[in-house]
């Protein structure tokens, strides 16, 4: 059975011998708060980072790795590096990514961006819907 992500986090931090206080000091949180975190199998990726510096582990490859398989990129119809379609071997995927969260930051002169910035979201939605794409 696979760990969540919480769990693998939480098997970390005992085997670093620390304290779930001692996270929740660090991070900002309560010690309950960190607690139930690590009992859930999704975080966002600023708690995964916060996790990762202060273990000094990368879970954020390990979170990828967990929720973004061979099979699910079969699935999705992505080539793997060198081209090649992965290989399902007949299993379905374990997980489907429906939906993706994108933050867009915006710059430039304050006035070009208030005037601009409807007409440039229509033209993305626009361009999304034609790709089959649905913004939110």
């Amino acid at each position: 059975m696979d760990l969540s992500i919480g769990e693998i986090i939480g098997n970390a931090i005992r085997e670093n011998g620390l304290s779930v206080t001692y996270v929740a000091q660090q991070m900002g949180m309560s010690r309950k708060g960190i607690t139930e975190l690590l009992k859930r199998d999704d975080m966002t990726l600023s708690q995964i980072k916060a996790f990762s510096k202060i273990l000094q582990k990368d879970f954020i490859q390990i979170y990828k790795d967990k929720i973004i398989r061979e099979d699910d990129l079969s699935f999705m119809g992505v080539a793997s590096e060198n081209g090649e379609p992965y290989k399902t071997n007949g299993r379905k995927p374990k997980a489907r990514i429906s939906e993706l969260t994108l933050q867009v930051n915006i710059s430039g002169a304050f006035e070009n961006v208030q005037s601009e910035f409807i007409g440039f979201l229509d033209l993305m939605k626009a361009e999304a819907e034609k790709r089959g794409l649905h913004l939110t």
